[in-house]
This record gives structure tokens, sequence and C-alpha cells, in this order.
């Protein structure tokens, strides 16, 4: 699940941009590619996942601001062979953004929140032994 669809995304950076980038291979080319911007939303929602489902259930409710991000990220995808210094700039603000949220440092505001960080189904619990390590004393025969 995208946080956004491409139309969302050429409402955010134009179409002349959203053509540029989507037929860098073919630069006389007339029409957009959305498939290619759908798939770099998609691509850039993962992404951001990673982040937030560290303290949210996922998929959010998308904010403006968690939709920027995504729009960020995608955009730096589809610039793959040279992206503008502009460009990097605002990746790097979206994933330093996303990190905050991770960290607990920057909030999205929705109140999907879990209490605390998912951890690990099935994980063995380590348990500190008499023996004073990690594993239980043993006789391992003489040895």
């Amino acid at each position: 699940m995208s946080y956004l669809d491409a139309s969302e995304w050429i409402n955010f950076y134009g179409e002349d941009e959203a053509l540029m980038v989507t037929q860098l291979d073919n630069p006389a080319a007339t029409e957009i590619n959305a498939a290619l911007i759908e798939q770099a939303l998609s691509d850039a929602s993962e992404e951001a996942n990673g982040y937030l489902r560290s303290r949210y259930s996922i998929p959010v409710e998308p904010t403006r601001a968690l939709q920027r991000w995504v729009a960020q990220i995608a955009r730096y995808m589809l610039n793959r062979y040279s992206p503008p210094e502009i460009v990097r700039k605002d990746y790097e603000d979206a994933m330093r953004s996303l990190r905050e949220v991770a960290k607990g440092q920057k909030n999205l505001g929705i109140e999907t929140a879990t209490s605390q960080p998912a951890g690990i189904l099935g994980a063995p619990e380590l348990v500190k032994r008499r023996g004073g390590g990690l594993f239980p004393d043993i006789d391992v025969g003489g040895v």
C-alpha cells in the first residue's frame, strides 16, 4: 500500500518533472509513465514502513507530513541517474524525519501508535543462569 498515488505525487512536483523523471531513457516522450511513479511510491512507502513499524501498526493513516516524506523518497528514486542537489537534500531530510519518528523524537500525530515496539514473536528469552553464563550448567562428561 502506498501512502499517496501518482496523481498526488504529480500535484507535489508538477507534470513537467513527472514527465522528465519517468522518461529519462526517452527524452522525446510526451506522456508521463504513471506506472513508474506508482512503483517508486510503493517502494518509498515500504521504506517508510520500515521506520514506522517500530512505533505504529502498519499501514498508518497517512498524514500530510508522511505523504511529503514518501513523495521526497520516491522523487529521489525516480532521479536514479544523477539526482539534483535539492532532490538529494529533500531525500536526506525525509529519511532523517523517519528515523526521528522511529526513535520517538517526532510524532506523526496519529492514534494507531502502539504502546511499545513489537518484539520478535517466538524469539528465545535470554536468562542469566546461576553459573553466571547465558546457558544452563551442564555436565559435559569430564571434559
